[in-house]
């Protein structure tokens, strides 16, 4: 089921005044993508989940399922969320304790007036889609949560519904557990072709599970796209550095005509830009930009060139197989991964290349 949403808004009245959730939201996701809502907290990612489920009323906008409104408050249309054939399963899991898991999958299966035989193989296939065919005579207080969350989105699917909704539902889980989970969860959305969309704050999750992803804000979409494309190209400072793990660094620097073309200054480098690099630079000419490179993009020198930034480690965080860096560099703190291992105190040399750069304006939005 494809699903589209149309200069979407949510307002909600507050003690306190009019509180903006989702702000002109628009978005097309594709039958059987896995479309990931991506922000920190508060972003209004929850509420526009909520919105498509039919747990909310849009304030304006319209919400569409394939050619079919769903929410179109101008037209005063609005289908509740057993009329959506949509599926939720939350963060808290939400089982019935003095239930089977047999019947708790059965559950909704009974409320819709299903016939015994088709929720009994509606039921153990779904069970065994999830890997819990031997869980279905315990009840949720003999399960792990791992378990219980396999439960929970058993008994969301057996409907089979046609748009599947996830509100962070692994963050229960510890981080193991977390990882193969997010596989099981992949592999299952491939197998049955069911449009999801996945609300979470975790940048991993969303890397790894989501076709496309929309970067959120203050209620505001800040950049949709695929993964690799929204790690390679962020198009703000809010992007650069909430995708990324350890973030991007990002350096105040100035941009003035040099001997040989543009340069850019910043920390204790002036770095020379070609025409290419100069491309990146919005609006051109001189001015305040920030200057962006990823921690796993600097390597280290053992004497400073032209590209090189150079200061003091001031702490050191082993990561295993490498170690993240802090270094001083001319006042500002700049982070890199590396191989090597290296003393507090020692002075370091951190090269790069340049076309790794990432520039933006000093005032840019979001």
């Amino acid at each position: 089921m494809k699903l589209v949403l149309d200069r979407v808004e949510k307002r909600f009245l507050t003690l306190r005044g009019t509180v903006e959730a989702v702000r002109d939201i628009s978005l097309e996701i594709a039958e059987g993508e896995f479309f990931v809502l991506l922000g920190p907290s508060g972003c209004g990612k929850s509420t526009l989940l909520n919105l498509v489920a039919g747990l909310e009323r849009p304030t304006s906008g319209e919400i569409r399922f394939g050619s079919r409104p769903v929410a179109l408050p101008g037209e005063k249309i609005f289908l509740p969320p057993g009329a959506r054939n949509v599926a939720m399963v939350f963060q808290s899991y939400a089982l019935y304790p003095h239930l089977s898991v047999y019947d708790i999958i059965a559950f909704p299966l009974r409320i819709a007036g299903g016939k015994k035989g088709k929720i009994d193989d509606s039921v153990k296939e779904t069970a065994a889609l999830l890997k819990i065919t031997d869980l279905l005579d315990r009840r949720p207080g003999e399960l792990s949560g791992g378990q219980r969350q396999r439960v929970a989105m058993a008994r969301a699917l057996v409907r089979r519904p046609e748009i599947f909704l996830l509100d962070e539902p692994l963050s229960n889980l510890d981080v193991q557990l977390r990882t193969d989970t997010r596989a099981e969860l992949k592999r299952l959305q491939r197998e049955l072709g069911i449009t999801t969309l996945y609300v979470t704050h975790d940048q991993t999750e969303a890397m790894t599970l989501g076709d496309r992803i929309a970067l959120l804000n203050e209620g505001k979409i800040v950049q949709v796209g695929a993964p690799r494309e929204l790690y390679d190209h962020p198009g703000t400072p809010f992007a650069a550095t909430f995708i990324g793990s350890p973030p991007m660094n990002l350096l105040p620097a100035r941009m003035r005509e040099g001997n040989n073309g543009t340069e850019i200054e910043t920390a204790d480098a002036v770095l020379e830009l070609s025409k290419s690099e100069m491309g990146k630079v919005k609006g051109g000419g001189p001015a305040e930009v920030l200057v962006g490179i990823r921690p796993e993009h600097l390597f280290l020198r053992d004497k400073p060139t032209g590209q090189t930034f150079s200061g003091l480690i001031v702490d050191i965080e082993p990561l295993g197989r490498e170690n993240l860096v802090y270094a001083d560099i001319g006042g500002k703190e700049l982070r890199a991964l590396i191989e090597e291992d290296r003393k507090v105190g020692e002075r370091i040399h951190l090269g790069f290349d340049p076309e790794r750069l990432h520039f933006f304006p000093v005032n840019e939005p979001c």
